[in-house]
């Protein structure tokens, strides 16, 4: 098999085949129960990820640049916490960064 597989070792360049992974602990102070939707906006050009939460696969298609994707919501009780776990990796012919957002969620469950 020689000659068939070249090993190649050196610098990584950009964060294709780079694994995140992210415990986000989402807090609630107060005295109303909320619903929080964890968003993805393209930063830094066209973005294409793969998402697991909470063992939920979510391929957000092809983001352009500015725009934003809903990748879950969740529902945090009055003075109460939940942690999310999110996996990701770039997609090829993507770019990140791809930031990830909590925010109110405003529409109707």
């Amino acid at each position: 098999m020689e000659g068939y597989v070249r090993v190649w070792i050196g610098r990584l360049v950009g964060d294709y085949g780079i694994v995140y992974r992210l415990s986000l602990e989402v807090r609630n102070p107060s005295d109303l129960d909320q619903r929080v939707s964890l968003v993805a906006p393209a930063l830094g050009g066209a973005a294409r990820g793969l998402f697991l939460i909470e063992y939920d696969a979510v391929d957000v298609g092809i983001l352009r640049p500015g725009e934003d994707r809903t990748l879950a919501s969740i529902n945090v009780r009055a003075r109460d916490q939940v942690v999310m776990t999110v996996v990701t990796m770039p997609v090829a012919g993507s770019f990140y960064p791809v930031r990830l957002m909590l925010r109110p969620d405003t529409s109707t469950p």
